[in-house]
């Protein structure tokens, strides 16, 4: 059975706030105690399952936010004074959108700006593609 201390210890090693020092003062148990218990399976389990829990709350929170970082992105890579800025940025949207750097990049749009960046992005992957 967990005690009070092993339960509040679970929940402070699954925050990844606090180092285990931090935990153990916290707690007024040794380090010792902290790693002893990490060897019960008990307490393993549960630090595995807040562990879980916390990743599964984490990703829903950056999948809710990506519609934003997008957006953002996009901006950039259209709005940005510094060429380097907005090619950095339509890389980024290209390579999370799926594209690889073997895949041949064919888009027609009737943004200048918007080709300018396309061409030197393909320049810019073929020479690195030459440098390796």
């Amino acid at each position: 059975m967990l005690t009070d201390k092993k339960k509040e210890a679970i929940k402070l090693l699954a925050s990844g706030e606090m180092t285990v020092q931090d935990i153990a003062k916290h707690l007024e148990v040794s380090r010792g105690t902290i790693y002893y218990w990490l060897k019960d399976n008990e307490f393993k389990t549960k630090l595995e399952e807040m562990n879980k829990l916390r990743n599964a709350y984490l990703k829903q929170e950056l999948k809710d936010k990506a519609g934003n970082y997008i957006k953002s992105l996009e901006s950039l890579s259209v709005k940005s004074k510094n060429d380097m800025v907005k090619l950095r940025a339509l890389e980024d949207l290209l390579m999370h959108g799926g594209w690889t750097n073997e895949q041949d990049i064919n888009i027609n749009t009737n943004n200048d700006n918007a080709n300018k960046l396309l061409e030197m992005w393909k320049r810019k992957k073929q020479e690195s593609n030459e440098d390796e």
